[in-house]
């Protein structure tokens, strides 16, 4: 498998597992109700829940796959991180969306740091 093939499995394995744990988490107390009467039947619900996992899930990894289909790979994984965010953020209400972005600037600067210190090194070492 190519690196392009992997990297989108890997977004569409994120961006699967959790649209499904919060889909769970959300319709768990609706799954634990016991149902009565003749036409109690809870897998409608499953399958409703299913398809709400899977059109979420290639609703959110849309704009990341287009991503790394053109081999912007770290753009990719951003750009998952902040619609993933942005998905909690319409479901549950609770907003991640600006720790996302933090979480994102700092590991931007450290890979900076990291990135010229190395450079600094060789570039003594040469010396």
């Amino acid at each position: 498998m190519t690196t392009r093939t992997v990297n989108l499995l890997l977004i569409a394995a994120i961006s699967l597992a959790f649209v499904g744990g919060l889909q769970w988490l959300l319709n768990e107390p609706l799954l634990m109700l016991p149902r009565e009467g003749p036409d109690a039947d809870s897998s409608a619900l499953v399958r409703e829940i299913l398809l709400a996992v899977a059109i979420h899930s290639v609703v959110v990894a849309g704009v990341p796959w287009l991503l790394a289909f053109f081999r912007h790979t770290l753009c990719a994984y951003a750009a998952l991180i902040l619609v993933l965010s942005l998905y909690f953020l319409l479901l549950t209400g609770i907003n991640v969306v600006g720790a996302a972005i933090a979480g994102l600037m700092l590991a931007a600067l450290g890979y900076a740091g990291w990135s010229k210190t190395a450079h600094l090194i060789r570039y003594f070492r040469a010396r």
